[in-house]
């Protein structure tokens, strides 16, 4: 296998993000730029220059869609995979795949890929909000811990409770704590709401639904993507003064990446 730069694995994002895009819009599916890919749009134009993943939003109708049909109507040759669609994923999110290629998150083997995130309705009342999103970040950590991997804590005493937590953990189903994710994520789903939160990763923004009746193109990498029409009230409310950059000793990249293409 032939090893990637990590400007060739940008390209291979750009490029499972193009097919994703046509996509959704021949089939009336609405998405968005996330997280730091919004926030890369605004303010780089691009990627933020210590960033090297794509991220993108949708509510939770288009998202259902959109999991549910692209691997059974997209005659590309990306992969959808996540929980809902399939019993042996750990990923409460969606991930698309380049299967051509081959990238080692630490020791996570999977494909260079780009992530879609649902956002669902959240509770007015930021009790129950918080709650959510505690409720979350406990099953991701117990979801990471029953792999093995991913969990990232700096209080040691922390780590290593985790670490002993892993035969008990293997108890449960390999999927079990990724549909706990998800059930939490969709427990608000009936109830008529205004706001919206992201109950799959990591975000603990109370965001106006209203932020994504409109979406706006704007640039990344020398092509035009949707963000939200409101992207300064998002920004604002996921990072406070997005304009102004990080110290220097923060602008490192949040994963430890390797990448190879398969031999033809």
């Amino acid at each position: 296998m032939n090893e990637l730069s990590m400007q060739e694995i940008k390209d291979i994002q750009i490029q499972i993000m193009d097919e994703v895009v046509k996509y959704c819009d021949e089939n009336n599916i609405k998405y968005w730029l996330d997280s730091g890919t919004m926030l890369g749009a605004i303010r780089h134009k691009g990627y933020i220059p210590w960033d090297d993943d794509i991220d993108i939003g949708m509510l939770r109708e288009d998202y259902d869609r959109f999991i549910h049909t692209f691997n059974e109507k997209s005659k590309s040759k990306y992969i959808l995979d996540c929980v809902e669609i399939n019993p042996m994923c750990r990923f409460p999110f969606a991930k698309v795949f380049d299967c051509n290629t081959v990238l080692y998150e630490e020791d996570i083997k999977l494909s260079v890929n780009i992530d879609v995130f649902v956002f669902d309705n959240a509770p007015k009342n930021i009790i129950h909000f918080k709650w959510m999103c505690f409720k979350r970040n406990v099953f991701n950590r117990l979801n990471a811990c029953q792999y093995g991997n991913g969990v990232r804590v700096k209080n040691k005493i922390k780590y290593y409770i985790y670490k002993a937590m892993r035969p008990l953990l293997n108890l449960f189903p390999k999927n079990y704590f990724a549909r706990k994710v998800v059930e939490n994520s969709r427990s608000c789903m009936r109830n008529k709401s205004d706001y919206i939160g992201d109950f799959t990763s990591v975000s603990n923004a109370l965001l106006k639904k209203e932020y994504v009746k409109e979406l706006v193109k704007v640039d990344f990498e020398n092509k035009k993507y949707n963000v939200p029409s409101e992207y300064d009230c998002w920004l604002k409310k996921v990072y406070g003064n997005y304009m102004e950059f990080p110290p220097e000793e923060e602008r490192v990249g949040k994963h430890k990446i390797t990448a190879y293409r398969k031999y033809d």
